[in-house]
């Protein structure tokens, strides 16, 4: 019997990806002093804002090498997900259920996808990212929040390939 420890091949983990975006929400660079703008810092440096972004890297999701997306910001934020040319929330591709940013013991806002639905094949999606305010606290001292009326979404593309 081997006392060797098993290892697993250098090619298939690497071949995992999570995508790692963060979310803030800035002024908005087109529009008055009150209005901003949930901005996206992609992981290769490229940042969009707003719904005005023609050519944006989208994120192409690979479902049986449970790729993932990491959201991440300073701010509280939500996501939903569209089907491209519908302004109709639906459904998202993953598993998770609940898609409001929970604010880490750092004070960051974190949101993970985890992996796509074993169902899904073949798809397209918009995500969408909702700024969020903190408007107090409950009788547990946890923040209320609702989206924030004087911010624009961002509305990028995932792509989920089996």
């Amino acid at each position: 019997m081997s006392t060797e420890t098993p290892t697993v091949p250098r090619k298939q983990l690497e071949q995992r990806v999570t995508y790692r975006l963060l979310v803030t929400n800035e002024k908005h660079p087109e529009k008055d002093k009150k209005q901003k703008a949930v901005f996206c810092t992609y992981n290769n440096g490229v940042r969009l804002y707003g719904k005005t972004h023609p050519t944006h890297p989208e994120i192409l999701v690979r479902k049986k090498d449970q790729d993932e997306v990491l959201w991440t910001g300073p701010e509280p934020f939500r996501v939903e997900f569209r089907l491209p040319g519908s302004d109709n929330e639906v459904d998202g591709p993953f598993y998770r259920t609940e898609w409001i940013a929970a604010k880490g013991a750092d004070g960051v806002y974190r949101l993970v996808s985890g992996p796509v639905r074993h169902e899904i094949e073949n798809a397209k999606y918009k995500f969408v990212i909702i700024a969020r305010i903190v408007e107090g606290q409950d009788e547990q001292g946890k923040d209320k929040e609702k989206d924030d009326p004087d911010s624009e979404p961002l509305d990028p593309h995932i792509i989920i390939e089996p």
